[in-house]
């Protein structure tokens, strides 16, 4: 591969959309991948602690719980390889500090400093306000963050008594509390992968599931759901739903 020239073409290729630059990287990569000699197929990627910060408050903004805040895994299972980032648990100034020390050469994406998407913004405005009040906030803050996920494992076995076979027990769903309810609609949303869903959706799915009309069809969050006494149901997801288990 012509490194040079695979960087030109990542500029040429996408202009405005944040996930299109992911998207180009994680092709070239994928590429090079294929094209290894080595059997065993494995990227390995500098996500940091503030990377997994930055997503949380991005979710946290948009209404999530605390199953949103699972976020980044450090080991992901792809199609053709396997994704692991091992440096989640490290503060981007740490490593930062080891690359300009070790002269370690990088590339950095264009898109990072454009503030009008919501991660960068938070990166370039938002968190080194914070950082300058104390050092420590932000890793306190990562930290805090990691405890809270941790404490979402333990939901696993209350949520499997809801939801059957990526389907809602309406009978079950209904004994709970409200909080419980909005809980179990946010982890459903999480475990069928529907992107940027907020609390707003939650709230709306409940509309539905309180009104007098047990029966009926409805778009939520560009899912289509089927209510339909006693589930209720993505249409069409069996293919994007993952396990329940978020570990």
């Amino acid at each position: 591969f012509n490194e040079t020239e695979e960087i030109k073409n990542l500029e040429v290729a996408v202009k405005n959309s944040e996930a299109e630059y992911r998207k180009c990287r994680y092709d070239y990569f994928e590429e090079i991948l294929l094209l290894s000699k080595f059997d065993s197929k494995l990227l390995v990627t500098a996500h940091t602690a503030d990377d997994l910060l930055e997503t949380r408050l991005m979710r946290l903004m948009r209404g999530v719980g605390s199953q949103g805040l699972v976020a980044i895994k450090p080991v992901s299972i792809k199609e053709n390889h396997l994704l692991v980032r091992p440096l989640l648990t490290v503060m981007r100034s740490s490593l930062q500090d080891y690359v300009h020390q070790n002269a370690v050469p990088f590339f950095e994406d264009p898109s990072n400093k454009n503030d009008q998407f919501l991660r960068n913004w938070l990166r370039l405005k938002v968190l080194p306000i914070i950082a300058q009040k104390n050092k420590k906030y932000l890793q306190n803050m990562s930290q805090s963050l990691n405890a809270i996920a941790s404490d979402q494992k333990e939901d696993i076995d209350f949520l499997q008594k809801v939801v059957v076979k990526n389907k809602i027990h309406l009978d079950v769903f209904y004994s709970l509390s409200v909080v419980d309810q909005k809980r179990t609609l946010a982890h459903y949303l999480y475990c069928n992968k529907v992107k940027n869903y907020s609390m707003g959706h939650v709230l709306e799915l409940l509309k539905y599931l309180n009104a007098p009309k047990k029966e009926q069809f409805f778009h939520i969050a560009r899912q289509g759901w089927k209510l339909k006494q006693p589930w209720l149901y993505i249409l069409d997801n069996s293919s994007k739903s993952i396990r329940l288990n978020t570990d």
